[in-house]
């Protein structure tokens, strides 16, 4: 286990728009083969870990995300939201700006 330790690396920054700016802002220290998970702490998801790879080796991105959930509706300020086709694909995602 301790070969695929790093040594931590703290980047100092100022407030972000949210998770993803945050992570993206220490983008010139990830490797190549680096997979960035962004996320919540306070959310989780299950998923089958062949449709995982699967995703992963035939996507740039992708997007785990829910729908009708009863809190986001009560307080849509307080989430994140993805708009999607009828293929499942993603069409917009609000406040976040291709590189």
């Amino acid at each position: 286990m301790k070969q695929n330790v790093y040594k931590p690396y703290i980047l100092e920054i100022e407030k972000t728009r949210g998770q993803a700016e945050t992570c993206l802002l220490a983008k010139s220290i990830f490797h190549d083969i680096c997979i960035l998970n962004i996320g919540s702490c306070d959310v989780g998801f299950e998923y089958n870990i062949k449709d995982y790879y699967k995703l992963l080796n035939s996507s740039s991105a992708f997007i785990c995300t829910y729908k009708n959930n009863p809190k986001a509706i009560k307080n849509p300020e307080m989430y994140g939201w993805v708009k999607i086709n009828n293929k499942l694909e993603v069409e917009y995602v609000p406040h976040v700006r291709s590189q």
